[in-house]
């Protein structure tokens, strides 16, 4: 008899942002044999600094890139143009450039704030874009870029509201507001 042995291919996955809420999310999955994780904060990072981002690389050699890295502050947005289409365009725009010069895929997640938010049903992949904010815009933007980028191998997910048990979300502050008593105003057609 002829017997096999199975060997597990070790797929290295480089997480950026991975001290915010998703990035901590993912890291928190449980272990596998097969899967590498290479994460990095923002303060072990920037996304924005190309010669930071190309030297990691080139020392790692992960096989996907999870950008998990955002400016996410909605309203301070308005008021932060410049630091959130860095993080939000500039930043997806580099680590999609260094992902098609190594061959790595990327994987970008992005938002539903990329549409104008008055749809009567939900929104489809294919759906017109209409940013309603420099959040929006900003993100928006870092789509295009990653989409655009030659020799690019690229997946954009648009996710909303997101949820887990770290950073601050829609719901960790609900249960703070009941916990303390407070009455709850909140919108209904989401």
């Amino acid at each position: 008899r002829l017997f096999y042995r199975y060997r597990a291919v070790l797929m290295r996955v480089f997480i950026t942002g991975a001290g915010g809420q998703l990035g901590q999310a993912l890291l928190a999955l449980p272990a596998r044999a097969d899967i590498e994780w290479l994460p990095f904060t923002r303060a072990q990072l920037d996304i924005t600094d190309r010669q930071a981002v190309q030297r990691l690389v080139a020392k790692y050699r992960p096989d996907v890139i999870i950008n998990t890295a955002a400016y996410t502050a909605v309203d301070k947005a308005e008021n932060d143009t410049e630091q959130a289409f860095a993080v939000n365009a500039r930043g997806p725009e580099i680590l999609a450039k260094v992902c098609a010069e190594h061959q790595i895929a990327l994987v970008h997640i992005s938002t539903d704030f990329v549409f104008a938010g008055n749809a009567s049903q939900p929104y489809s992949e294919v759906d017109a874009t209409d940013p309603q904010s420099v959040y929006g815009r900003s993100k928006l933007t870092g789509e295009q870029a990653i989409l655009k980028s030659p020799g690019i191998q690229a997946l954009v997910l648009r996710t909303s509201w997101l949820c887990s048990r770290y950073g601050h979300n829609f719901v960790k502050t609900l249960l703070a507001k009941m916990q303390q008593g407070q009455n709850l105003t909140v919108v209904n057609d989401q």
